[in-house]
């Protein structure tokens, strides 16, 4: 329940409520040298202690003036922060305040004669009063984690008038899956607790000195154990390895993941059983213990397992089996899981008694809102409805913050917030989402994080998830207004004309981590460029006006960011429509063949380069792949992947007959490989090399860089080779005769070629490490980094035409 009576100088920051206004004798916070005093109770909670100093500091940030914070003070002016449990004044006027009878979180802020409450049920409550009272009535916002998130209004005279606010939130879990830091980041936890989100995640374990989770907790969180978890130690495996699952009739381990278990084994129940029970015991702070399998679709393949239906029905019937035993050994506990990969079917069985199961929103079209009618989000919806039909407690997992590959701008503050109260008015109860901390990885441009690239929107989600009614005009306008200033008429209706153009596409953008390159087109023109960067000119010129130099850095700051993530979209424009402007080469006669060997059992698919850097692809088998070695193209780029299981025809015998053709004509090719590959064998006197594995590198930098034009022309690389981050692992070649264009030292004291090169025929067999735009994170040679691979290729091209 939602209720507001307020009056005085703050009520132009409620202007989305509905108020009656009763004018009182004016509350002095902070005037002309008097000033208010802070009171928590004698045995209040450390949330409730938190919450005085976030009020301390904030107000001092606001008026300069420091409030004491006191224990049971009469004097008046008063700010009282507390719970009916905390404070005997506020027992006494819970009927007033709304809080008796009330949700745990159900808060209010009450001002009665010279006293204001910062009240709550519980004492996350009275922290979230007080949050209440200094955004929504003071003004102060923390837009994103850290320093220049946070806006608080300069106000020397802080007064209250007539002030009632009695609220609750719409979604009772509202969190963000945060990934990368096993036990937070204080920056991001300190702006998720401004922002009223309720729970966090640790690794079971993730505390050892015990000093991490209290901290956490003073903020308010419920502290979940999360992860894919429900995994045992590699060792006790290896001693019963009829614990493992059963895959193609035997007993294996994964090759790349944590192995799945045996779920109908006894012994393994009791194994995880006894897993859990001790996470109780080692961590006294955990609320909730979260688990789920290994994330991987290698499932049990024994005849006991199967017979316990299918994989979502299994799942639910062990872990019924788990709590039953664990409400023996640690009574009273909270257990959640997740309804993802294949446990996300709905089960043939009654769910075990998870206090809550989220459902993975990772189906659904991020371009078409869920209260519409679009046919790709039915499927989604109809299988959620499903669990919902079981009497499960559900809620959303979601990946919209990470639905690229490399983090780019996404405008989804009306999906997310169309989102929140579609989850509301269908009875859903939990919101997390996943993405990394703010700012990570670590020592990355900001243009390039995914928090960044998604911070309106993860705002929004905060907003949406407290009160379902709100809308994306109102987010984003509030947010223009403080962040842009005179600019925010201009930066609204860029925010608008972006997010028009993202969602008035028919495609899809669905799962996560998608290839952004397939999509540029689906979203961005170059009229619709035009018209976005006009409007970041016309936010220029209207800050030059303004004459606090603060406040034009600031401003600059953040519309140069919008500027920078916006050319992360237009790079991969120009990549594809204009080979990232790079004209010295005609590519149009001779063009870049690229070819993908394929990644698990994926088919081999091509790539022709004829106007621009991913054209057109295709799955292929060796009939179509053929003419298109009979191209002008001069630049072939292969991936080879040595699990890769091609459609009709072997990639070896490939590569050992027409490939090897190729080179000796003319042409060049870049093998970009990952793993031992048998070059020697593929290409008769090239000498064979090795695969430096998981050997550590000594440190992320290139050496052995070989002199020559082809770091430089026609497109410049050199600072790029030298500064940029290299591939991790390389090769070492076992005789002479490679070219090391480029090494990368390990650890033992050698070092590894990641870049390499060797001469056959005519033209040139290149060998790397390096993901050569497909991937790769923040490497120099990487998705992210793409237009380094068309200068590469460029220059390799052009090498060749000289030799």
């Amino acid at each position: 329940m939602k209720n507001f009576l307020l009056s005085g100088m703050f009520t132009a920051f409620l202007c989305s409520f509905i108020a009656f206004v009763t004018k009182a004798e004016e509350l002095i916070i902070v005037k002309n040298g008097q000033q208010a005093v802070v009171v928590v109770g004698k045995n209040a909670s450390s949330v409730e202690q938190y919450a005085a100093r976030e009020l301390q500091r904030t107000i001092q940030l606001m008026s300069g003036a420091m409030l004491k914070i006191e224990n049971g003070n009469e004097r008046i002016p008063r700010i009282v922060i507390g719970t009916p449990a905390s404070q005997d004044e506020i027992a006494r006027l819970v009927n007033e305040m709304k809080l008796q009878g009330a949700g745990e979180e159900q808060l209010a802020v009450y001002r009665t004669g010279n006293t204001l409450f910062l009240a709550g049920n519980t004492p996350r409550a009275a922290l979230y009063a007080t949050y209440t009272f200094l955004t929504d009535v003071l003004g102060a916002r923390w837009y994103w984690p850290g320093a220049s998130g946070e806006y608080i209004p300069e106000r020397k005279t802080i007064t209250i008038d007539t002030l009632q606010i009695s609220d609750s939130p719409d979604l009772a879990i509202r969190s963000l899956a945060i990934t990368g830091v096993p036990n937070g980041d204080p920056d991001t936890d300190t702006w998720m607790a401004r922002n009223r989100l309720n729970l966090v995640s640790s690794r079971a374990g993730g505390d050892s000195s015990g000093k991490i989770i209290p901290v956490r907790r003073e903020k308010g969180f419920l502290i979940r154990i999360a992860g894919h978890n429900v995994i045992l130690p590699e060792p006790l495996l290896r001693e019963h390895p009829e614990y493992l699952a059963e895959i193609g009739g035997k007993r294996q381990f994964h090759p790349r993941n944590a192995s799945h278990l045996c779920w109908s084994n006894p012994a393994v129940q009791d194994e995880v059983v006894k897993m859990i029970a001790g996470w109780w015991k080692e961590s006294p702070y955990p609320d909730i213990v979260h688990f789920y399998p290994a994330d991987q679709t290698l499932y049990c393949q024994c005849g006991n397992c199967k017979a316990m239906g299918d994989i979502s029905t299994r799942w639910q019937k062990f872990s019924r089996i788990l709590i039953g035993k664990l409400e023996k050994i640690v009574p009273g506990k909270r257990y959640w899981t997740y309804a993802y990969l294949e446990y996300k079917k709905v089960p043939d069985t009654v769910p075990a008694p998870f206090e809550l199961i989220p459902y993975a929103l990772y189906d659904v079209s991020y371009r078409h809102l869920l209260s519409g009618n679009s046919e790709y989000n039915k499927e989604s919806i109809a299988e959620l409805d499903g669990w919902m039909s079981k009497g499960v407690n559900t809620g959303i997992r979601g990946y919209e913050y990470i639905i690229f590959k490399e983090p780019m701008l996404t405008p989804m503050v009306s999906w997310v917030v169309d989102q929140m109260r579609w989850a509301h008015q269908r009875g859903l109860t939990a919101y997390m989402s996943e993405l990394p901390a703010f700012n990570m990885p670590a020592n990355t441009a900001p243009e390039h994080t995914y928090w960044n690239c998604s911070r309106l929107a993860l705002y929004a989600a905060t907003r949406a998830m407290w009160n379902t009614d709100i809308t994306a005009e109102e987010v984003v306008k509030d947010w223009c207004a403080t962040v842009y200033g005179p600019a925010a008429e201009e930066m609204v209706q860029y925010y608008f004309d972006l997010e028009s153009a993202w969602r008035n596409n028919p495609e899809k953008i669905t799962l996560f981590l998608n290839s952004a390159v397939a999509h540029v087109d689906d979203i961005f023109s170059d009229p619709l460029f035009q018209k976005l960067e006009y409007q970041f000119e016309a936010s220029e010129k209207k800050i030059r006006s303004i004459t606090d130099s603060r406040q034009t850095v600031r401003i600059g700051s953040q519309l140069s960011l919008e500027k920078k993530m916006l050319a992360n979209w237009k790079r991969l424009f120009e990549l594809k429509h204009r080979n990232a402007g790079i004209h010295t080469m005609d590519t149009t006669k001779k063009g870049i063949l690229l070819y993908d060997a394929g990644q698990d059992s994926s088919p081999l698919s091509i790539a022709l380069q004829e106007n621009g850097w991913d054209v057109s692809i295709e799955s292929t088998d060796l009939l179509k792949f053929k003419p298109y070695l009979q191209t002008r193209a001069s630049v072939m780029l292969l991936r080879y992947s040595k699990n890769g299981k091609a459609e009709k025809w072997n990639a070896d015998t490939f590569i050992r007959k027409n490939v090897k053709r190729y080179i000796e004509k003319g042409g060049v090719v870049i093998l970009a490989v990952s793993g031992d590959i048998p070059v020697n064998n593929w290409f008769p006197g090239v000498p064979a090399v090795k695969w430096s594995g998981a050997e550590p590198v000594k440190f992320r930098k290139t050496i052995q860089l070989q002199s020559g034009r082809w770091q430089t022309w026609p497109n410049d690389l050199a600072e790029s080779l030298n500064k940029g981050l290299p591939p991790n692992k390389g090769f070492r070649p076992l005789s002479e005769g490679w070219e090391t264009l480029a090494a990368i030292p390990m650890s033992g004291g050698s070092d590894a070629g990641w870049l390499l090169r060797k001469k056959i025929g005519k033209g040139w067999l290149v060998l790397t490490s390096a993901p050569m735009g497909y991937e790769g994170g923040f490497e120099l040679l990487s998705g992210r980094n793409a237009v380094n691979v068309v200068k590469l290729i460029e220059n390799l091209q052009a090498d060749n035409s000289d030799k």
